[in-house]
């Protein structure tokens, strides 16, 4: 009998500075594409949880979450080369302020990182999936509160 998969789900981290720039990385997940930080989330863990875990490990930075940014799906995603269990993932993207300022990348996952400006950012060597969070956080278009208190209060 063939086992069952779901999709999983992922959070990232759009994380922007005082100076409005974003921290993008640079991750062998995506080829070496620019990304945001974050990662799946594990059973039992809460969304923003995940995220505040996944940036710790990632980049060594602490975080206030403020908002849902966006949602997307990506079913078998070009250009994603971890293999797992089922290559369907849906992303939720938040609005993040950094506590701390220090970056550190895992050289894990992580290759590198960058602070840039959103119309810097467009620019750069990005997936779908980061070129559409940047398109909502330039529109400033937001999923409605009443969805984005259950994630963010649980």
């Amino acid at each position: 009998m063939a086992k069952t998969a779901y999709p999983e789900p992922v959070a990232g981290a759009f994380i922007v500075n005082r100076k409005g720039e974003i921290l993008l990385v640079k991750s062998g997940n995506w080829n070496g594409k620019w990304v945001v930080p974050g990662g799946h989330v594990e059973l039992g863990e809460r969304i923003v949880d995940a995220l505040r875990r996944e940036v710790m490990e990632e980049v060594g930075l602490k975080i206030n979450v403020t908002r849902l940014l966006s949602v997307q799906e990506a079913i078998f995603p070009k250009g994603y080369s971890r293999r797992t269990k089922s290559r369907h993932m849906i992303f939720f993207d938040f609005l993040c302020e950094p506590v701390t300022s220090k970056v550190k990348a895992d050289r894990t996952e992580i290759s590198d990182f960058k602070w840039v400006k959103p119309s810097e950012a467009k620019k750069l060597k990005t997936g779908p999936y980061v070129k559409h969070a940047l398109d909502m956080y330039a529109k400033a278009e937001n999923i409605p509160l009443g969805l984005e208190e259950k994630l963010l209060k649980g």
